[in-house]
């Protein structure tokens, strides 16, 4: 027996007092069921919002992937130009002095044979520093080509215009003459 049942029949409540809560009830019912969504309706939103959540995920992993692409891009570049620099590395240290500014704009002196500052101002080297460096480095002129493209703030010297220093027509490499830079005294008698 149920509680209704039970109140009217010790006579705490009425049949109107019992009919009126059923009439409530009732009312209640139609009232949820008309709020309520159709089956198919909340199926296609429940789909839409898992293709949602999936196409959320989806761009998060490529937002991800994007970006450790990019940081592993850039330690490549940077372990490209070292490794540029550090294979074209031409040795020739000498007694000539060879001057190069520095990036800051002060100068540098480079103790550097005479052949090797002959090519560097004939333009077949140049003188670059590594990215995380301050030391200047000779280099071979196909790896300042290179680096002008991949880093060109690690290029501190180089002759871009070799017209009439190295040209074949003129034969000046094959100087006839010494080639030493060292200042000459030209004595008179």
């Amino acid at each position: 027996m149920s509680l209704r049942d039970q109140l009217l029949k010790a006579g705490v409540a009425s049949k109107k007092d019992a009919a009126r809560v059923d009439r409530q009830k009732k009312h209640e019912q139609r009232k949820k069921q008309g709020n309520r969504k159709r089956k198919s309706v909340a199926e296609r939103e429940q789909q839409a919002a898992e293709t949602a959540a999936r196409e959320a995920a989806v761009h998060a992993k490529l937002v991800a992937r994007k970006q450790r692409e990019a940081e592993r891009e850039a330690a490549e570049a940077g372990l490209r130009v070292r490794n540029l620099i550090t294979g074209n590395a031409v040795r020739g240290r000498g007694k000539q002095p060879f001057w190069v500014k520095r990036p800051s704009g002060r100068l540098c002196r480079m103790a550097v044979s005479p052949g090797i500052a002959f090519k560097l101002r004939c333009g077949e080297l140049g003188i670059a520093a590594q990215p995380d460096s301050d030391e200047p480095v000779v280099i071979a002129r196909k790896a300042i080509d290179r680096l002008l493209e991949l880093a060109p703030e690690t290029v501190w010297f180089y002759v871009a215009d070799t017209s009439g220093l190295s040209a074949p027509e003129e034969a000046f490499m094959d100087a006839d003459w010494d080639i030493s830079l060292i200042p000459h005294r030209q004595t008179f008698e």
